[in-house]
């Protein structure tokens, strides 16, 4: 199981005084829950705080991830930040654009309340730099139906997994749909099996460049990704699906299984 944490961050010391602020804050939403939960807050915050005027972006997820980078680079950022917790926060605070999060000096405890590992992914040299709104797992989801038609049993083996992309390829039912238009979900599935074949450690080494991509164990992880591709794993139109254009896919049984997370 993969996990992503989310956060807020700070790209400024907001709030010089108690007795009157501005407070801009931009944040990603995938589905109009989110959007409604934010746009609900705005008015809760307004109510605990009258002396800050607020002003709330919600924006939709590729939206927001094109965007961040000017954001982050503006001579005039957004107070707060929705971020991925782990490498994306742990660059942008190496480079100046976050401010560090003194919880302790607000009167909070609330990172005693936190799994130390989701508090790790929040921390960059110790201190901390976001405030964690949630945690989600990657995993490969299945269609039972699907490859109960093929004949196929879920899986419990990389062997296994490959001999399932043929039994459904056989049966006219696409192995795996792969949204890769944006590119992240093609991100997912290095990350999936550099982690189980190199383990967190280097995994998390590599990431934070560390490590040359040029490092012989990763010639395993594309050798096993490459299997998947002789083994017609993945569908031929994969590059013109995007994560919400390829769920029906799953559903209506055209497709046995997707690596994408719970969100």
């Amino acid at each position: 199981m993969r996990l992503f944490a989310l956060c807020l961050v700070l790209t400024g010391l907001i709030g010089q005084s108690a007795q009157s602020a501005e407070l801009t804050a931009v944040v990603l939403s995938v589905n109009p829950q989110q959007y409604l939960a934010f746009h609900n807050a705005a008015p809760q915050f307004a109510a605990a705080h009258p002396a800050i005027k607020l002003t709330l972006r919600v924006l939709e997820n590729e939206q927001y991830k094109r965007e961040l980078p000017a954001m982050l680079s503006s001579a005039s950022p957004p107070d707060v930040l929705f971020m991925f917790g782990g490498v994306a926060l742990t660059d942008a605070a190496q480079k100046g654009q976050l401010a560090m999060l003194d919880a302790s000096g607000q009167g909070s405890d609330w990172p005693r309340h936190m799994p130390p590992a989701l508090l790790r992914l929040v921390t960059v040299d110790g201190k901390l730099y976001g405030l964690p709104l949630s945690y989600y797992p990657w995993a490969i989801y299945y269609n039972k139906r699907a490859l109960a038609k093929a004949g196929v049993a879920p899986p419990a083996s990389f062997a296994e997994l490959l001999a399932s992309c043929d039994k459904l390829q056989a049966a006219g039912v696409a192995p795996i749909v792969m949204a890769a238009k944006d590119l992240w979900p093609l991100a997912g599935w290095f990350d999936y099996l550099d982690l189980r074949i190199n383990g967190l450690a280097f995994h998390q080494q590599l990431l934070q460049g560390k490590l040359s991509w040029l490092h012989p164990q990763l010639a395993q992880v594309f050798a096993a990704w490459q299997q998947l591709r002789d083994h017609h794993c993945y569908g031929h139109d994969s590059a013109a699906l995007d994560w919400r254009a390829s769920l029906p896919m799953l559903y209506n049984q055209r497709a046995g299984m997707m690596l994408m997370g719970s969100f």
